[in-house]
């Protein structure tokens, strides 16, 4: 998996803000899988382990698999799954927030 930061903005009235996430691309199958970086725990930012082959949360001890299920320690749910594809236009993958 590959770590990328995208933005958001979110208009409120006349204010617009940007609003950055961490997420992880990985291959799957033909197409691709998008999934948030944040522990569901207690919302801290999980880091690949090449070596491991799974996501680490350095906060308490969470474990991921590969497709973002959870292995070992207290997250109480799997990472959260993004929508993705690819743009045949331009060849960029977006992501839905």
């Amino acid at each position: 998996p590959v770590s990328a930061v995208v933005a958001e903005r979110r208009a409120d009235g006349w204010y617009q803000t940007r609003k950055q996430s961490v997420i992880f691309i990985d291959r799957e199958g033909e197409g691709y899988r998008a999934l948030s970086a944040t522990c569901s725990h207690l919302g801290c930012r999980v880091k690949w382990v090449d070596e491991a082959a799974e996501f680490h949360c350095p906060c308490h001890g969470g474990i991921y698999d590969r497709e973002g299920r959870v292995l070992a320690g207290p997250p109480p749910e799997p990472l959260r799954r993004l929508a993705v594809r690819v743009n045949h236009r331009t060849s960029e993958i977006e992501v839905e927030l």
